[in-house]
Order: structure tokens, then sequence, then C-alpha cells
């Protein structure tokens, strides 16, 4: 493997994520509950466990002569902190960066430097955020340091142990993984995060170009490593977030969150995202040797078993699927699709007041416009979607299964039984031509019908008002809201409201009358609504009322499915012989 100092002569080497100091890389690990003193992260670089990526040496002389001129510009020269990539080119030219894996420690007093009263540290070490990964790894060798005092101050060392050779070949195969990660972070990692950073100067169009023309085996020779190199330290990676990761499965759903949020996780779930993060990184480079011949692909993911890449941060299946899975999909259980304003005012109401949740997931309430209206459109929208992989016999929803119930009043175009289920029928067909042509059979149809339902509000085919409310009810709140000087008598609205009743017509004319909107109509009617409802439920009555009636059977049809592993059948099961 390489070392460290070349890392910073690649293009845009350290553009993503910059260096962290010994304070930044402690600060990280308890973000992540490793809490780590200074003493004891020098413990583990003198024991080989956890040696930083980078050495940076303060030229002393320069600082001496700065100090001659200005006390306050040599302060600043000797507490630089070279974290950027800028900083480390220019240590680099001076001949000031090296790799300490491959120098002696250098115990702190050895480092330090007094220029009059100013003093400072003639070497400042530099970690790679990729190095978080090596945090477990630590926490296991943490209780085997020992403390003392050499030359008044506190050290931290690791003694004699049977396992101190195990402990520093796992250090070292870490650290080989995180030179390999930052050297193909500038490619990659921004794909993983989806977020790009590039130093002002920089242009996007050429770093764009840069990645496009980049030959793919280029940086197979600069590490000095082969595909199955790459393909097996993920893995590994990849394996020890498995066991780290308290949240399991859900590690999937988490991946599929906006990068940006992970670092609100804590504890072992965010190192699991760090050590995803670094497979991540490399298999992505891996997918491009496979996608141009040069590897061999990873296996497909097994529906039964789980395998080593199926929790990567990359997806492997559509959002709905996995949710899904979960059982989170923000699909309605069920659509109630009712005709106007009025209708879809009171129905969430009267939900709330018989106990019902009314979140959209559940059931959503949708206004048609009218008895007549297309709602074609509609049902296509929220048709099942079927997962691509298909069994034999059956294939998966890759999203719940949206019900509806559409209550209509009995007029115009749903005037009789007959014209409903006419109706009805077409809605399903129009589902049907939303699924692949080879899965539009009479028995997927038998199934997709379940799907669909129309409900009116009594036998004898009144509209919603009617149904529920007397002449005089109506005829009292129409009144109120009547804003005109001149304006009928409650008694003479009474008298009309009783001729449109008889010859089923819509009460909608003398609403128009009186310039009274729909929405301020129901609102009125609610309070003498929520009194009948009240008056039922305490007699256990409340199923005679009409929208009583139609709310708990949409709750029904809406339990009625699970939200997951659900399927429709293909193929019937054959009769079995006795």
């Amino acid at each position: 493997m390489r070392s460290t100092p070349d890392l910073v002569s690649l293009d845009y080497a350290f553009t993503q994520l910059h260096c962290l100091t010994p304070a930044d890389f402690l600060r990280e690990a308890r973000s992540r509950d490793v809490f780590l003193a200074d003493v004891q992260l020098k413990g583990l670089h003198r024991a080989r466990v956890l040696v930083p990526l980078l050495r940076v040496r303060r030229d002393g002389r320069a600082i001496a002569a700065i100090a001659r001129r200005d006390l306050n510009e040599a302060y600043d020269a000797a507490h630089w902190q070279p974290t950027s990539v800028d900083a480390l080119r220019r240590a680099q030219s001076a001949g000031l960066l090296t790799d300490p894996a491959r120098e002696r420690f250098r115990p702190p007093g050895s480092v330090r430097r007094k220029l009059g009263e100013l003093t400072y540290e003639t070497s400042i070490y530099l970690y790679s955020p990729h190095q978080l990964i090596s945090l477990p790894h630590v926490r296991e060798v943490l209780p085997s340091l020992r403390w003392r005092s050499q030359r008044s101050e506190l050290v931290a060392s690791l003694p004699a142990d049977p396992r101190k050779a195990r402990w520093v070949a796992q250090g070292a195969r870490l650290r080989e993984i995180v030179v390999a990660v930052s050297a193909l972070e500038p490619i990659y990692y921004s794909r993983v995060v989806q977020s790009l950073r590039l130093p002002l100067r920089e242009d996007l169009d050429a770093y764009d170009k840069w990645r496009r023309t980049l030959p793919l085996g280029r940086m197979l020779r600069w590490l000095g490593v082969n595909a199955s190199w790459l393909r097996d330290a993920a893995a590994g990676l990849l394996a020890d977030a498995d066991r780290l990761d308290p949240l399991g499965e859900w590690a999937e759903l988490v991946a599929r969150g906006e990068p940006a949020t992970w670092s609100r996780l804590r504890g072992d779930a965010r190192i699991a995202i760090d050590f995803r993060i670094g497979a991540e990184v490399l298999l992505r480079y891996y997918d491009d040797l496979v996608a141009a011949g040069r590897a061999k692909p990873l296996p497909e993911p097994s529906p039964m078993v789980s395998g080593t890449f199926d929790y990567r941060l990359k997806r492997r299946r559509p959002l709905d699927a996995l949710l899904t899975h979960f059982g989170l999909s923000p699909h309605p259980r069920l659509v109630l699709i009712v005709e106007g304003a009025t209708e879809r005012m009171l129905f969430p109401r009267v939900m709330r007041t018989l106990g019902f949740r009314i979140e959209r997931d559940f059931i959503a309430i949708e206004d048609a416009g009218g008895a007549d209206r297309d709602i074609s459109q509609l049902l296509a929208y929220l048709a099942p979607r079927l997962d691509e992989k298909r069994e034999k016999r059956y294939v998966r929803y890759e999203r719940p299964p949206t019900r509806f119930l559409v209550v209509l009043d009995p007029e115009g175009k749903s005037a009789t039984f007959e014209q409903r289920e006419k109706r009805r029928e077409g809605w399903i067909e129009r589902i049907m031509l939303t699924l692949p042509k080879e899965l539009q059979t009479p028995l997927v149809r038998e199934q997709v019908s379940r799907l669909v339902y129309i409900a009116t509000w009594k036998r004898s085919g009144e509209s919603f008002e009617f149904a529920h409310f007397t002449d005089l009810e109506l005829a009292t709140v129409i009144h109120s809201l009547d804003g005109r000087s001149r304006k009928p008598s409650v008694s003479t609205l009474r008298s009309a409201i009783w001729s449109i009743r008889e010859a089923r017509g819509a009460l909608d004319k003398v609403v128009d009358d009186a310039c009274v909107r729909k929405p301020d109509l129901a609102d009125a009617l609610w309070p003498t609504l929520e009194r009948k409802i009240e008056n039922a439920l305490a007699h256990d009555s409340a199923g005679r009322i009409p929208i009583v009636r139609i709310v708990n059977r949409a709750v029904r049809l809406a339990q009625e499915l699970p939200r997951r592993n659900i399927v429709i059948v293909l193929e019937r099961e054959p009769n079995r012989k006795n």
C-alpha cells in the first residue's frame, strides 16, 4: 500500500473531507459515544493500534525568524493547523509531510519547543475522518492501556499482552482500507453522500470532466491492489457494520434517508454508518469495474437469506417496496371518494367523533366534485404497484394496495344500482390497464375487484343532506346563513325543501339562491349532526346514521388487508386429492 503523503498528490485529494486534528478526532469519537482522552489517543499511536494518517512538521527555523519580526505572527505560524488540501500540499512541497506508520513514535516532550514566551509543538498529527472505523477496535484495546508518569507527564502505553500482535495487525488492516477509501474519495464519496464539495477556485465542469475521463484502472495501479481486494475489504467492513449496528435490518431504511441526517445517529449506529460509507466508496469503484467487465459481479440478493452486500448504502429496491417491508407505507389504506365539499368537510369530523384516526395514510378523503365526475385517473394513479420479481404462482405488491370506497348520491349516471355497478366495472378495468399485459387475467381481475366499492347514503336514494337532516333543520341553517335583507322565511324555505325532497331533486338551487357556500353550510350543519351522533352513541344506535354506517364500513375495509407480505395470486392452487 502507498505511503500516506502520496495521497496529497492525487487530484482533488482531501477536497471532500478535511483531515482531523487530534482534538477533532476526539470530538468525533465522542459523538459516537466513544470517550477518549488525548493521552489515550497518543497511547494508541505509541502501541501502533491507531496510527495517525499524516504528520506535518512545523519549520522551527522559519518560526524563529518570524518571531524576530512579529511575535503575534509567529504564534499563528507555530499553531498552524494544516488540515486543508492547500495546507497539506504546501507542507508536502516544503518536505514537511511524513507517514507516521513508517517512523518511530515521538513522545510529546520530544516535539515540544519553547521560543521566549511562545511554546509550540514541532509536529502535528492528522487523522482521516475514515479512521473513525477504528473506534470499535479502539474500544476493545482501551481497557488494556496502562497509565504512568514520565518526565512529569502522564502517558499511556500497552504492556506485553498476548493479544497485542492481533491488535496491531488489525490496526494495520484498517489503516490500509482507510488509505484506499481516502484515495477513492474524490471520485466516489460525493455519490454516496449526495453532496459535492470543491474549493472556490475549482471549476465544476473541470472536475466533472476529470472524473469522467479518469482511466478506470489507474486507481487500482496506484493502490497496488486488484478488484478482489476491493470487494473483500468492503465485505469485511459491511460484516463489521452488521455485527455492530443495533438497527439491524432497519439500517436499510436509514440508508435511504438524507445522508446529512446520518450525523444525528449516535453510538454504534453512527459508527456502523462510517463502516458502510467506507464500504460503499470501495464498492462504487468495484461496480464500475464490473460494468467494464474487469471484475466479477456481486452475488444477487436473496429474498430468503440476508447476504453480505444487502445493507450497503446503495438502493437495492424501490422506496415503496422498502417502506412496505416495514409496514410504513405513506399510501392510504383506503381512499374515501365523496361527491362534494359538504361531505369532504364532515367526514373527518365524524371520524374524530367516533374515535378513528384521520391520517391520510389510513383513510384519505377526496372530493370527486360531483356525482358524474370521472375519477378513473385518481384510481389509476393509486392503482397497485407490483414488484418486478415474480414467483410462478404469485407477485408481491411493491406498495400495499389502496382500496376505494366511492360514496354517491343516486342521481345522474349513478341513479340506479345497475348504473352504479357499470361505473364500478369501468373503474376496475381502468386499474387493470395499469398492470402488465400478462397479468390482465380473470383471476387477477377478481382480486382487483375487491379494491373498489360503491355506497349510497340510503336505499331510498336520498342525497347526503336529505339523508341526515330534516326539512326544518336544513331550512333553519340556510336561513341563518342567508345574508340578503329580503330573504324567505324559515317556513317558506321548509316548504321549498320538502318539495325538492319529494321530487328527489338536489338542494343546490335553494343553497345557491341564498348565496350560501357549501363549506359554510357544512360547517353550520355540523353541530346538529354531532348531537345526533352523540345521542345515538349513548343509545347504541349510531349505525342507523348513514354517515356513521359508511365510516364504519370504510374503517373495516381499510383495516382488512395487511400492510406487508401481501400478494396477487397468479395461479389457483391445484385441488389436492385426499
